[in-house]
């Protein structure tokens, strides 16, 4: 502790003359009380900062002893080069294994895709072939068309003349000239 306290006050001295603080007039005593609990307060600062160094730095020396005992540990172990050859080669192995694995999904994969855009042609082909026949087929007038018509037609006729001799003979019934369901005139 003496050597801090020391250490303390070679480095305020060495801060005095580096900032030019000159010793105050001891006359004065509110400015030697002043400089005084400034100069306790600056040495208490300087302290706490020297303590916290010293606890890295014997950390820091510790932490250089066990790395220090690990490497020459790890040093001094014999390491068998046909282990490490062997090591090696099961390595490269296995990655060899992986890559011919992911080769054959990627082949596979290849072929997938492959059967797919046939697949998707041919789909494209009949999509094609068929609105062509709708087309076609819309374009196409049937031949019964020509005989639904004129069916169609005959057929207005006959219903308009059903209706037409139904209301002559609703107008003839209400004027009582003529029985609706008989269809007998008198």
């Amino acid at each position: 502790m003496q050597e801090m306290a020391k250490l303390v006050d070679f480095l305020y001295a060495a801060m005095d003359e580096a900032l030019g603080i000159i010793d105050h007039n001891p006359e004065s005593s509110y400015h030697d009380i002043d400089y005084k609990i400034d100069k306790i307060i600056h040495g208490r600062q300087i302290s706490l900062e020297i303590t916290k160094l010293g606890t890295i730095l014997d950390d820091s020396i510790d932490r250089e002893v066990e790395c220090r005992m690990k490497r020459s540990e790890a040093l001094s172990q014999t390491i068998d080069s046909i282990d490490i050859q062997k090591a090696v080669e099961s390595a490269i192995s296995d990655v060899d294994n992986q890559t011919r694995v992911y080769r054959q999904k990627i082949e596979q994969t290849k072929s997938d895709i492959a059967n797919l855009n046939a697949k998707l042609e041919k789909k494209k082909a009949d999509i094609e072939r068929f609105q062509k026949r709708l087309n076609s087929l819309q374009g196409v007038r049937p031949p019964f068309m020509d005989e639904f018509e004129k069916l169609e037609g005959d057929l207005k006729v006959v219903v308009y003349l059903k209706i037409s001799r139904l209301f002559m003979g609703i107008m003839l019934e209400s004027l009582g000239i003529c029985n609706i369901w008989s269809m007998k005139c008198r």
